[in-house]
Order: C-alpha cells, then sequence, then structure tokens
C-alpha cells in the first residue's frame, strides 16, 4: 500500500481497470492487486508484538484496503548472519 505523497491524482479511469495497470514491456506482470486513483488516502501501519496490520483510508475515512503480515520467526544475534 502506498501513496503518491500530496501529488495530484492520476487518471481516474485507472481504478477498477486492470487491463491499464500492466505494460507489454515488463511482460504484463501483475504488480499491483488493486489501484485507487479516484481519491486521495492514506496508509496506516499497526504493531502488535509479531503482527503488522496495514490499511489503506480515503479521503472520506472509508478503507480501501488493508492486509496483515506476522513474522514467524525471529534472529537474535550480535554476530553479522552468514546466510545474508
Amino acid at each position: 500500500m502506498t501513496g503518491a505523497g500530496g501529488k495530484h491524482l492520476s487518471d481516474a479511469g485507472f481504478t477498477d481497470n486492470p487491463a491499464r495497470w500492466t505494460h507489454a514491456e515488463d511482460d504484463h506482470v501483475d504488480y499491483v492487486a488493486t489501484m485507487v486513483t479516484d481519491r486521495h488516502s492514506l496508509s496506516i501501519f499497526e504493531v502488535d508484538g509479531p503482527r503488522l496490520t496495514m490499511a489503506q483510508i480515503d479521503e472520506a475515512g472509508s478503507e480501501i484496503c488493508w492486509g496483515v503480515a506476522t513474522r514467524t520467526s525471529t534472529h537474535v544475534s550480535s554476530a553479522p548472519r552468514l546466510d545474508a
């Protein structure tokens, strides 16, 4: 989830039109799950231990999308990782 940092809105025709989100030069790879270009929004992140909740809220206060990521393992060491 990202935004344009306050920049002007893109062509509103991109919203709900996945055919416009991909390009032949990158073999039409799907990098984007949802694109909202018809209104401004902001990202909200909440961290609770290993759980990260992310939400995108539009200018009217409506939730556009959300997701949760959970860290399943922790590596704690004062030495550098050899497998990194």
